[in-house]
């Protein structure tokens, strides 16, 4: 048979947790606005935004090819001259992902067609100290990370 300050007791941790899990809602709100506190917490560290050095040994670096990870997977970049997004995971009928692009005309780069090839979803990440390596059958990239501001 309980006592009654048991009960309380009880009580008194399960608001204390549901507080806890409110102030800490609130907390990574303020302090991580774009980010949920689990993917704080347990995103994979390839997770940013990273600017591509090279590409297939070529300095790419003053070309601005860039790419954002989430959750492991490359969901957005700049390919030298637009800005381009995927949309919230939805896939054409051939399996492909659907991206939104600025397009802008652009004069046309020999690292263009390898930098979409690093981008798809078939393409391999290796994170190696502070670089991240992208490459598929194909083609290699090599990426810094860009820091926040």
């Amino acid at each position: 048979m309980k006592r009654r300050g048991q009960h309380h007791r009880g009580l008194a941790w399960l608001v204390a947790g549901g507080l806890g899990v409110g102030a800490a809602t609130v907390l990574s709100s303020l302090f991580l606005p774009h980010e949920s506190l689990w993917h704080a917490l347990a995103a994979p560290q390839e997770d940013g935004t990273w600017q591509f050095t090279t590409i297939d040994d070529r300095d790419v670096r003053a070309d601005g090819y860039s790419v954002r990870i989430h959750w492991g997977e490359v969901i957005a970049g700049y390919d030298g001259c637009n800005n381009w997004g995927t949309s919230d995971g939805n896939m054409l009928d051939n399996g492909e992902r659907i991206i939104t692009i600025d397009l802008q005309e652009c004069a046309s780069q020999p690292t263009d067609e390898a930098y979409w090839q690093l981008t798809r979803a078939t393409a391999t990440m290796t994170l190696k100290g502070s670089r991240l390596l992208l490459h598929d059958e194909l083609h290699r990239g090599e990426l810094r990370r860009v820091e926040a501001r």
